[in-house]
Order: structure tokens, then C-alpha cells, then sequence
């Protein structure tokens, strides 16, 4: 995606992403099809998506995995998540997560500070500004936080789906996954973003 008040987004966006999660009987995620509903709460709901004028009350601290992005999924949720406990850092700002038979898929989670430090609504600014206009900008919730599916270049059909969340309301949290084409992998996306944000949970209790 194109976007002149996020700083470094460019390059990754786009870049590697890769994860379609389904639940097996098992209890393991399969990254292929998984439901985008776990562990009893609903993951992604686009019923209630945010407005255009995004406030986050429970702030989330992610001081730690803006530093060590690779620890914002833990080991015993990648097992679940059905991708490999394999990681690799880019440049310390992201971390990408293979998946696939051939381990040909990927996973990326990185962390975005807007120039105006204000988090998910940089995103409907430049929305407002027609940034989305050849690709797309569908506003949902993960674990009861504002998000958006959103690129300046629609790549679901070749099998990409991105997804930004607004985690607190200057940093916005990044979620790339490329995968097998022909499957909602932006359920898989999902999926991923919403394990992230029980681990940042988690690390601030």
C-alpha cells in the first residue's frame, strides 16, 4: 500500500504475507481455512467496526514487540496456527512466518508508527483522501479492536489479504499473510491478529 504518513510501510506491506488457519478436530489451526472465530470470542466481526474517528480505550503497550516483533506470537500459538516455529526478523522492525507443505507461504507482523502518531486513523485519513481507491478498505474488529482490511492494491485474488489493528491509538499493528490462491486467507489474517493481541495482552498483565 501507498502511504505517505506511515513510515517504512511501504516496503512491507506488500512484501511477504501468508497464513489461511482452520480448526481441526484436533484443536490444531491448519493455516489453509480456518474459522475466524476462536477459543469461544469472535475474532473478526465487521459488524461492529469503528467509525472514522478512531479512540481506543484499552491501550495496549507494545513497547516489547515493536523491539522483538517475532515474539508477538508464542511458541504454542504457532503450533496451533499451523505455521512453522521458525522465524525470521527483518531488520528487527518485522517478522515472517513460514507456512505450506513447502513451507512456500508466509506470515508477517510488524508494528507502524504514523508520522502523526495516531495509530488506525492515519488510515481513514488517507482513505478520506482516496488512497484505497483501486484497492481496498473494510473496516472490522479483532478481540474487540479497531481494524481495517486494507491495501492500495487489491492482491486477495492472487492470495494476499492484509490487515492493520489498531492496538492503541498512535501504533498500529500490521498483518500480512500470503497464501494459497482460491483461499480466504484474510480469515487466516485474522486468525493470526487476533493470537497477537492475546499475547500482547497477556504481557501487560
Amino acid at each position: 500500500m501507498k502511504d505517505k504518513g506511515l513510515k517504512q510501510t511501504t516496503i512491507l506491506t506488500a512484501a511477504m504475507s501468508a497464513i489461511a488457519l482452520s480448526v481441526v478436530a484436533c484443536g490444531k489451526s491448519d493455516i489453509g481455512s480456518a474459522s475466524v472465530t476462536t477459543r469461544g470470542s469472535t475474532a473478526v466481526s465487521s459488524s461492529s467496526a469503528p467509525d472514522s474517528d478512531v479512540h481506543i480505550a484499552d491501550q495496549l503497550d507494545t513497547t516489547r514487540f515493536v523491539s522483538a516483533p517475532c515474539s508477538t506470537l508464542t511458541a504454542e500459538q504457532t503450533e496451533q496456527l499451523g505455521i512453522s516455529s521458525e522465524r525470521n526478523a527483518s531488520n528487527g522492525t518485522a517478522c515472517t512466518w513460514r507456512f505450506g507443505p513447502n513451507l512456500d507461504w508466509a506470515l508477517q507482523i510488524y508494528y507502524v508508527l504514523p508520522d502523526a502518531k495516531n495509530g488506525l486513523q492515519n488510515l481513514y485519513n488517507q482513505k478520506a483522501a482516496g488512497w484505497y481507491d483501486k484497492g481496498y478498505f473494510e473496516p472490522t474488529t479483532i478481540e474487540n479492536y479497531p481494524a481495517v482490511f486494507n491495501s492500495g492494491t487489491d492482491l486477495r485474488p492472487q492470495g494476499t489479504c492484509d490487515l492493520s489493528v489498531g492496538v492503541n491509538n498512535e501504533m498500529i499493528m500490521s498483518v500480512t499473510v500470503h497464501g494459497q490462491v482460491g483461499r480466504d486467507n484474510c480469515k487466516a489474517t485474522g486468525n493470526a491478529a487476533s493470537a497477537a493481541i492475546r499475547t500482547i495482552k497477556a504481557a501487560g498483565r
